[in-house]
């Protein structure tokens, strides 16, 4: 029988555990979470509460032995459907490199494997000898049609062997990998890279200064996105926050806060000065996010497009 408060009551114990284990909120969303509570909710009182080694131990066995018994049916599809093999390699912060492979069958997209690539030279040769280990000695290359990469020259003739030994697999480069190498391009055009590289000036100048950041952020009211060397997508994501608070900058540039402040004789200072009051370098940078923007928008879609395209 619920009593008044019983939802306040659990709500404030499980954000006690929340808290403590340094859990984000948002967890509370997850299905397996929710499921679980509704489970205990149907159990009632007198079921004991697991302890961390069962979860750890036999609970994690059968829940193992579940998911190797879905996996036992995805694999009856691949001689009905075929197979398509995914394969993407990641560097950690700490350069560790790993080799992930993913299978795609039916609607529906599973890990395979993944090799640990660390200390290893990623040559074609190499990389054929993973791809075609997994085409061929673990999935089967009957059931394989196609094998999707990244668009790196090591993929690219490693499954060029592949393809050319088993006339059935196709090779696909990954979209968003080929979109970004295409912004890369872009970016090196005199164009875009003299306004990127003013813009990148400016950002390094306001965060080089613990003060003047914090001016920074009070004045255009939030941060600026900062850009990632490797996702060249970012980079007009950088300069579409500089743009989205050009009124507030140009404000800024003006005021009495900018013009009497500490770093008023440094030569970063005139230049941010000169560039975020001059008209036409704000119009050369709309015409640089004009270019790019139906490109970042295809980019953007694959990336976050949670249901499985091709």
């Amino acid at each position: 029988m619920l009593r008044g408060g019983s939802r306040d009551k659990l709500g404030k114990a499980l954000a006690n555990w929340f808290h403590a284990n340094d859990i984000p909120g948002r967890k509370a969303d997850c299905p397996y979470f929710r499921s679980a509570i509704k489970l205990a909710q149907e159990c009632g009182q007198g079921v004991h509460i697991p302890s961390g080694k069962e979860l750890d131990g036999k609970f994690l066995d059968m829940n193992y032995e579940d998911m190797e018994a879905h996996m036992a049916k995805f694999k009856d599809d691949w001689k009905e459907y075929d197979v398509i093999v995914m394969c993407d390699s990641w560097t950690g912060p700490t350069m560790m490199c790993i080799i992930n492979f993913m299978v795609y069958c039916n609607e529906r997209m599973f890990f395979h494997k993944s090799i640990n690539a660390t200390g290893r030279v990623q040559n074609a040769e190499f990389i054929y000898d993973c791809i075609r280990e997994v085409v061929v000695d673990e999935i089967g290359v009957k059931n394989v049609i196609q094998i999707v990469t990244d668009n790196g020259s090591n993929y690219k003739k490693a499954c060029w062997q592949l393809i050319t030994r088993y006339l059935h697999i196709t090779w696909q480069p990954c979209a968003a990998h080929t979109i970004n190498l295409m912004l890369k391009d872009i970016s090196c055009f005199s164009e875009v890279s003299e306004v990127v590289d003013d813009a990148k000036r400016i950002c390094t100048f306001f965060y080089n200064h613990n003060r003047l950041h914090a001016m920074m952020r009070e004045k255009i009211g939030g941060e600026l996105i900062r850009w990632n060397a490797t996702r060249f997508g970012t980079v007009f994501i950088f300069l579409q926050s500089f743009w989205d608070r050009q009124d507030k900058f140009m404000q800024w540039m003006v005021c009495d806060d900018w013009k009497n402040n500490a770093w008023k004789d440094e030569a970063d200072h005139a230049f941010t000065y000169d560039c975020l009051l001059n008209r036409r370098w704000w119009s050369d940078m709309e015409l640089v996010l004009n270019a790019v923007t139906p490109i970042y928008t295809v980019l953007r879609y694959m990336l976050i497009n949670k249901k499985m395209q091709l």
